[in-house]
């Protein structure tokens, strides 16, 4: 499965399998931009386009555990670290 954010300066591919479950978060920052995600293994998570720090800037806020990756050109949350498991990656559906 292939992805990114609207200009297409960020691209990412994630391995999925068949079935996968999409939550919608529920902390303040999911809650005011409505996402809904699903999480995978940071092994199945493959960034194409748009590396961290040149293309990617990263919001955090509280225990700074939940990382949000922010497109710097159109502001899109693709995906990002979530605080219930920091070790994998959240791939926004939308």
């Amino acid at each position: 499965l292939r992805g990114g954010c609207h200009c297409k300066s960020v691209r990412f591919e994630v391995t999925v399998e068949p079935s996968i479950v999409a939550v919608d978060c529920t902390c303040s920052m999911c809650r005011m931009k409505r996402n809904t995600h699903f999480v995978v293994s940071s092994s199945k998570f493959r960034l194409l386009a748009g590396m961290e720090g040149d293309q990617i800037s990263e919001y955090t806020y509280n225990t700074h555990v939940a990382k949000h990756k922010f497109c710097k050109t159109c502001g899109i949350c693709s995906f990002y670290t979530p605080r219930s498991n920091p070790k994998d990656v959240a791939v926004t559906v939308w």
